[in-house]
């Protein structure tokens, strides 16, 4: 059962995962990002690219010495290719993923629809620069004479131009698709190609969100951020600084120009314009999904970039600490980015809002809070291995792992027996992500008979500050058992007696000691030929020929087999010479209990008895002479 627990909004850091926590201007609740970093090896990961939960980049295998595409859909990482060949510059949109493999005149297109892999160009001549929308694939290849615009529908391909110029990298939206040629814009509506612009300018870099085409124009001055929603064109800046790198999402464009000190963010968002940034350091790498912002900045001056995002109402900087964090990728409020430290090999990192708290439980499938193992019965001395454990942080139905706060396991209370029923559990700061497993150990200790029973209190937290228990009861038992190999004590609980009994061995010696001088060694009776000793705290005979039988009645009456157990502090046999010492097998003759008719025998004597006696000791009368 989760208790919420308030708090005050904080950082914390672990080993993978960052948590940044800032209350937004409009509401008291925190918008909470979890950053999970996703590859931690001695590979080069880079070029991420995001689109809903799922994250798409290259990996430079240097075991293999190649660049194989890596996939991650927000639970599981999959590697898409692997072979000798690299793969590079992959992009994604929903569950498909298209990339380049090979360079120079081998360079092909390939498209990964969820399930299998297509080749999409096969020729001798370079293709690249791809991109991707839904079913939809664009490239630009060279024809021998210069670069075209191809389009892959799901079906089929059509090369979009034919011309004598270079087309330049192309960008899609459904079936809409953008480039520049000449340095003059042009748009592909699914049926027939525009011209968007038309003069002795440069206009460059267009990118394109539904029917809505952004890019930066020369006005013979400087750059400045044009755009065309389907029907006519805007130039949403005019001034004397360059407008660069525009960035569309639906009506949202975003773009970076200097203040006249550094560069700073602006947004359009269908109606106006705002500066969004206002700092003395550049903003750099911006990228938009709907209102959502994320870029990169060196906010300190030390040359280690961190990631920051914008809501539409607030900034937040995601990281803050000695990571090199660049070339960010957004989706919604999913985010990607490399991540390097130290001049170290680049690792990919994602940062996502959390959606559930942590929920930690015994069980894969179901919230199960309270788990009662029983680990069996075992012999005295025996060694029984471990019984395997694991809790897990569930993911709730239809959110990924992501999405899911990280569970973290505070402290570990315990009560009962637990020496020897025990668990290889330590708290700590799991970092569990969701769908993850911590697994652990339980087991028992046979050196001493008995039944037991103990229980664990596992008490977790995460940072939405919601606390947490896990119940684990363990109960176990430890017998002691009669080997045919190993001698017998035999003790009869109603007299005290001890027989020794060599079962399928022999007896040359024995020590029998206690603690609290309990023996009756008056009772004592040797059975062995040679060296006796008999006191309350210690009975022992060796000799060198065996023996067997009765010692006598030397111990305490009425001792169960843990008593007996209890009570010698030393048991030890020894079977012929030079074998290892045993302990004795310790088998206890219970004192009879009296069966209900001997109970009511005995009351009606008892009965007769103090009959009998009230008429011997009643009033005498005196006689009259």
């Amino acid at each position: 059962m989760r208790v919420p627990r308030h708090t005050t909004y904080r950082a914390s850091l672990t080993a993978a995962t960052l948590i940044v926590l800032l209350a937004a201007a409009s509401t008291a609740r925190a918008t909470t990002f979890q950053v999970t970093q996703l590859t931690n090896d001695f590979e080069n990961d880079f070029g991420v690219q995001v689109s809903g939960s799922n994250l798409v980049w290259s990996r430079a295998q240097f075991s293999q010495f190649e660049l194989d595409i890596a996939l991650f859909d927000g639970n599981t990482l999959t590697t898409l290719t692997n072979d000798s060949s690299d793969d590079l510059f992959p992009v994604i949109s929903g569950n498909n993923v298209a990339w380049r493999k090979g360079g120079g005149s081998g360079a092909e297109i390939y498209y990964y629809d969820g399930s299998s892999t297509t080749q999409l160009t096969n020729n001798g001549a370079f293709d690249g620069d791809p991109q991707v929308s839904g079913n939809n694939v664009v490239w630009r290849g060279d024809d021998g004479n210069d670069f075209e615009i191809f389009l892959y529908d799901g079906t089929s391909t059509t090369q979009l131009t034919n011309n004598s110029g270079s087309e330049s990298p192309p960008d899609i939206s459904g079936n809409n698709v953008v480039w520049s040629e000449a340095n003059e814009i042009y748009l592909y509506d699914g049926n027939s190609t525009t011209q968007l612009t038309n003069n002795l300018l440069v206009d460059i870099g267009p990118q394109v969100s539904g029917n809505n085409v952004v890019w930066s124009g020369f006005d013979g001055n400087d750059f400045e951020i044009y755009l065309y929603d389907g029907t006519t064109t805007t130039q949403l800046t005019n001034n004397t600084v360059d407008d660069e790198d525009p960035q569309i999402s639906g009506n949202n464009v975003v773009w970076r120009a200097s203040d006249g000190n550094d560069l700073e963010l602006f947004l359009y968002d269908g109606t106006s314009t705002t500066q969004i940034t206002n700092n003395n350091y550049d903003d750099l790498d911006q990228k938009i999904s709907g209102t959502n912002i994320v870029w990169e900045a060196d906010d300190d001056g030390t040359s280690e970039f961190d990631i920051h995002f914008y809501d539409g109402s607030q900034i937040i900087e995601i990281t803050d600490d000695a990571n090199l964090d660049t070339d960010p990728a957004i989706s919604g409020d999913v985010i990607g980015w490399n991540r390097r430290r130290d001049f170290a090999t680049s690792e990919i990192a994602m940062a996502t809002v959390i959606d559930a708290a942590a929920n930690a439980s015994f069980a894969a499938g179901s919230d199960v809070d309270v788990l009662s193992i029983d680990l069996g019965t075992f012999n005295y001395l025996a060694s029984p291995g471990p019984t395997d454990l694991s809790f897990t942080n569930l993911v709730p139905a239809g959110l990924t792992s992501v999405e899911v706060a990280r569970l973290d396991l505070l402290s570990i209370a315990s009560s009962g027996d637990t020496g020897t029923l025990e668990i290889n559990l330590q708290p700590t700061s799991a970092d569990l992500a969701g769908g993850d497993f911590r697994d652990f150990e339980a087991t028992i200790d046979t050196g001493v008979p008995g039944l037991f029973a103990a229980t664990y209190e596992l008490s977790f937290t995460d940072v939405l500050g919601t606390d947490q228990t896990l119940t684990l009861n363990l109960s176990g038992e430890v017998v002691l058992t009669d080997d045919p190999d190993i001698p017998d004590l035999v003790y009869n609980a109603a007299t005290g007696e001890v027989v020794l009994d060599p079962d399928n061995s022999s007896i040359i010696g024995y020590s029998l000691q206690n603690l609290t001088n309990s023996f009756l060694p008056g009772n004592h009776t040797p059975i062995l030929v040679g060296l006796t000793t008999a006191t309350t705290a210690q009975i022992e005979e060796a000799a060198l020929a065996p023996g067997s039988g009765s010692i006598g009645a030397v111990f305490p009456t009425e001792l169960t087999q843990i008593d007996l157990f209890n009570l010698l502090s030393v048991n030890q046999v020894s079977r012929s010479l030079g074998a290892p010492l045993v302990p004795f097998d310790l088998i206890v003759l219970p004192a009879p209990v009296p069966e209900p008719s001997t109970y009511a025998l005995a009351a009606l004597g008892l009965a007769m008895l103090l009959t009998r006696a009230r008429r011997l000791t009643g009033p005498r009368r005196l006689r009259k002479s």
